[in-house]
């Protein structure tokens, strides 16, 4: 990134990133609320009606998956503390448990997500995006659930069997052989990264075709900048320098 000419060198610190996430707690709320209503009237077709918002304001598994895991780092981070800070401890727990009412409910066969509800009209394969977030921000509720044996199957339905996708990681699960449905990005895979190393898994492809994208200063194809990406992965990539780049560029 450059500001005045200028080439910023950041020092990636979890600890100040979840500051400054506490900081604008507010802003992070009420920005998805109004993404959430906004999207709904554009979009006919995710079938969730007004009644099911008034109840939950996040009707979108990739916000409740973003959400989610991030409230479930800061609380990781022990960035607050209880009762010192009652009422930002308060309104975490609250949008977290939005964000786990959703995506309980919406959880498909094999503890997979998918980005639309389940009863939408809308079809598009289950992916490992909103998976990887969802499991990430349901690691401290589910107990009862081996995330690193599901994170392990993730490995195996995300690889690709395509000699022309060789090594890539695709984003559709079980599409790996197909070509329509076969789209590999660099925020997708550091939020699949942070479940990994979550998990204790150390996935070298995963870290590689990381590597490669900001090598390539690829963007990301589904979000609209790379900042979701940054967050991820300053959490668990353990390279400052390639960290550095890609904030640099």
């Amino acid at each position: 990134m450059q500001r005045n000419n200028q080439t910023i060198n950041y020092k990636f610190d979890q600890k100040t990133l979840t500051k400054a996430l506490l900081n604008h707690l507010d802003q992070i709320e009420n920005a998805c609320i109004r993404y959430e209503h906004e999207y709904a009237f554009v979009h006919t077709d995710t079938g969730v009606s007004a009644a099911e918002y008034s109840v939950n304001p996040i009707q979108n598994t990739c916000i409740a998956g973003l959400l989610g895991s991030i409230l479930q780092n800061i609380l990781n981070s022990q960035a607050i503390h209880y009762p010192q800070n009652k009422w930002i401890y308060a309104r975490i727990l609250r949008i977290q448990n939005y964000s786990k009412d959703y995506l309980l409910r919406h959880v498909r066969h094999g503890l997979v997500w998918n980005y639309y509800p389940i009863d939408t009209r809308a079809r598009v394969p289950n992916d490992l995006d909103d998976t990887s977030l969802a499991l990430y921000s349901l690691s401290s509720f589910i107990n009862d659930v081996d995330i690193r044996s599901l994170c392990h199957k993730l490995i195996e339905q995300s690889a690709s069997t395509s000699t022309q996708g060789a090594h890539r990681i695709n984003t559709w699960l079980n599409h790996s052989s197909d070509l329509v449905w076969f789209h590999e990005d660099i925020t997708v895979l550091a939020h699949f990264g942070r479940l990994c190393n979550l998990c204790k898994i150390i996935h070298d492809p995963l870290i590689s075709r990381i590597r490669y994208h900001i090598e390539q200063e690829k963007k990301s194809i589904f979000y609209v900048n790379n900042w979701w990406a940054l967050y991820a992965l300053s959490d668990w990539l353990n390279d400052t320098e390639c960290l550095r780049k890609f904030y640099n560029s």
